[in-house]
């Protein structure tokens, strides 16, 4: 049934015809700074934006695009927005809203740069703005799929780009982590890409090699593109409810995997780890009581054995990934491991083990170098009695606390 309902959207976009090309308001809006942390005086822009949107296409004053240009990437993207909110079930935040897109070179975004196709993020302190934007240089680069005339610009097949940008902007606030691979998967699932026509199937192997995740989630559990809507939907309910893991009711990679876990009636991390995902990216949660024991919280990559009365009651333990860290001469973000709550009282120590992919290493590190440290006081220090595994690929030692901990040379 869930693969009819994905059949027939997928025929859905296929069938839908290049939108019209409308005339778009704009009004004047200043933008300080640029986003590289510039404190240059006030800018002034068009801001191109229809009643009720939640975009508007700026271009710097005087403005160097002519208008029916303009008109005509507003109504592709507007065609295609409307397709990847259906898909994805929710719609960026009002607070960050709107997301502007930069179409060429400004004193926000700066020069073209050739080796960036294109940036999403929400404004600097600096800018005066608090919304978000993206950056995309489609006047000035030469490799685009397509020339930038209004014939190509209104084509939803077009908007492959401005699409993942936007889908990245959809975790924003929301989320510990702003997905690439799922942004990727969203934004081909509504404009297709030189491989596959949009609304190819998340099995189909010509979109492998970018759809990571999607492919594999889709192989091993059954995923559908139908099944993305559920799942966030849930997720942002989590984050309304203010019942994220992370201040400000942000949600969580192992939340998030929780919710595909039950929509698809089985373990997704096996799916994620061979999409390159670490463990603390995948995410884990497990349920630790009184009675102590093996406490699963990635099966097979992150576990605790804790003995009997090492908790009062039966608490949820949480795994996630971090964003930043303290300086380490050799800090590897990827392999930074964040147990919460943080603070959680053990009345007994616990041994905890965690298994390594050296593949997943930056080149050059010796496996014989790894070492086990905890986040303390704003300092890494090394867990003492931490023991390598290499044979079974993992590290392992006993802690008296969760928080954070990381696999480093």
């Amino acid at each position: 049934m869930r693969w009819s309902s994905t059949l027939l959207f997928a025929a859905a976009l296929t069938a839908q015809t290049t939108p019209p090309i409308v005339p778009v308001p704009f009004t004047r809006i200043q933008i300080m700074g640029d986003q590289f942390g510039g404190m240059s005086p006030g800018v002034f822009y068009r801001g191109y934006q229809a009643p009720g949107e939640t975009f508007r296409i700026v271009c710097q004053d005087p403005c160097r695009i002519e208008e029916n240009l303009i008109f005509a990437k507003y109504a592709g993207f507007k065609a295609a927005r409307q397709r990847l909110v259906e898909a994805a079930g929710i719609d960026i935040l009002p607070q960050i809203a709107p997301f502007d897109l930069h179409l060429n070179a400004d004193s926000w975004c700066g020069p073209y740069n050739p080796a960036l196709a294109g940036d999403a993020s929400t404004y600097g302190q600096q800018s005066g703005l608090r919304n978000s934007f993206g950056c995309f240089w489609d006047v000035e680069k030469t490799d685009r799929a397509r020339p930038f005339t209004p014939e190509n610009a209104v084509k939803v097949e077009d908007q492959l780009l401005a699409v993942h940008q936007y889908a990245h902007t959809l975790f924003f606030r929301r989320h510990e982590f702003s997905y690439e691979d799922l942004a990727v998967a969203l934004s081909i699932y509504v404009s297709g890409n030189n491989d596959a026509p949009p609304g190819a199937d998340a099995c189909d192997f010509r979109v492998r090699p970018y759809n990571g995740v999607v492919y594999e989630l889709c192989q091993q559990n059954g995923f559908v593109y139908s099944d993305l809507a559920p799942g966030l939907r849930e997720l942002e309910r989590l984050f309304r409810a203010g019942l994220g893991a992370f201040e400000g009711g942000r949600t969580s990679h192992a939340q998030y995997r929780a919710i595909l876990d039950r929509l698809l009636g089985s373990s997704t991390a096996p799916a994620f780890l061979a999409s390159h995902f670490t463990p603390p990216q995948v995410g884990g949660m497990a349920v630790a009581g009184p009675g102590g024991g093996r406490i699963p919280i990635i099966e097979d990559w992150v576990w605790l054995d804790a003995p009997p009365s090492t908790l009062p009651r039966d608490t949820v333990i949480q795994l996630g990934g971090v964003s930043t860290a303290p300086y380490h001469p050799t800090l590897f973000l990827p392999w930074i491991f964040s147990f919460m709550p943080a603070d959680l009282a053990l009345l007994r120590p616990v041994r905890l083990t965690l298994r390594y992919d050296l593949a997943s290493y930056p080149p050059g590190v010796q496996e014989n170098s790894l070492k086990l440290l905890r986040l303390d006081a704003g300092n890494w220090v090394a867990v003492p009695g931490a023991q390598l595994d290499t044979a079974a690929k993992t590290v392992s030692a006993t802690i008296g606390s969760l928080g954070v901990y990381a696999l480093f040379p």
